[in-house]
């Protein structure tokens, strides 16, 4: 806190522990409320670049949220420039020391070139981790 007592922007607390950050097509969940993941994978590859996704999803889960805070996933192209984001998504701390599962959605996502991806998490613009992800092009012949 600061001299005024408000709270710094960012977190408060000591950080969650990512648990899962997954790239996939579709989160679904079955009767208990479990989620469901469905066709994960960390490499898409388009016959020609510049190609568009229209969907895309990633799922996360975390362990220690002791705070309300909002959750923002920017994907990075190779040279570090933020190409999509997803969210603010708002999450509160559960009432017991339950993890905390959410899926966020997005698209159409633009791919211009090949190479490595990154699907960065933040919580209150403080960065809590990231999953790679390759795009490559495949040429038909």
């Amino acid at each position: 806190m600061d001299q005024s007592g408000a709270a710094p922007k960012g977190l408060t607390t000591d950080p969650p522990v990512v648990l899962g950050l997954l790239v996939c097509e579709q989160i679904g969940t079955t009767p208990a409320g479990n989620p469901i993941i469905m066709e994960v994978f960390d490499r898409i590859g388009f016959g020609s670049l510049p190609a568009a996704k229209a969907n895309l999803t990633v799922f996360v889960r975390l362990w220690g949220v002791l705070e309300p805070m909002d959750l923002e996933i920017r994907i990075t192209a190779p040279d570090d420039s933020v190409i999509a984001s997803l969210g603010p998504a708002s999450i509160q701390p559960p009432s017991n020391a339950a993890p905390v599962s959410l899926g966020m959605r997005g698209g159409p996502i633009t791919f211009k070139v090949s190479g490595q991806y990154h699907v960065r998490l933040f919580a209150n613009g403080s960065f809590l981790g990231l999953a790679p992800l390759e795009v490559v092009e495949r040429p038909r012949t």
